[in-house]
C-alpha cells in the first residue's frame, strides 16, 4: 500500500502541471483569437478589386513551393 502512495505522489505532480499548462494556454489562445477577430472587423474589404485568385503548389525534389496568381478587376482609364 505504501508503494501505491509513492507511485501516486510521483504521478500527481506532472499531471497537475500538464492541466495547469493546458488551462493557461487555453486562456492565451482565447485572447489571441478575440484580438484577431477584432482586427479582422476593422480591416477594409478589398475583394471588389480582385477578379480571380489561383493558388498553385507542388513539390520539387525535397522543396515545396507555392504561387498565388491574382487577377485584378481593372479597366482602361481614359
Amino acid at each position: 500500500m505504501e508503494t501505491l502512495y509513492q507511485v501516486l505522489a510521483v504521478i500527481i505532480g506532472p499531471v497537475v502541471g500538464i492541466l495547469v499548462y493546458g488551462l493557461i494556454e487555453g486562456k492565451r489562445n482565447a485572447k489571441t483569437k478575440a484580438k484577431v477577430v477584432k482586427e479582422t472587423e476593422t480591416m477594409l474589404d478589398d475583394t471588389s478589386y480582385i477578379q480571380e485568385i489561383k493558388h498553385l503548389y507542388d513539390n520539387v525534389g525535397i522543396a515545396f513551393w507555392k504561387q498565388y496568381d491574382v487577377l485584378l478587376a481593372t479597366q482602361h482609364y481614359g
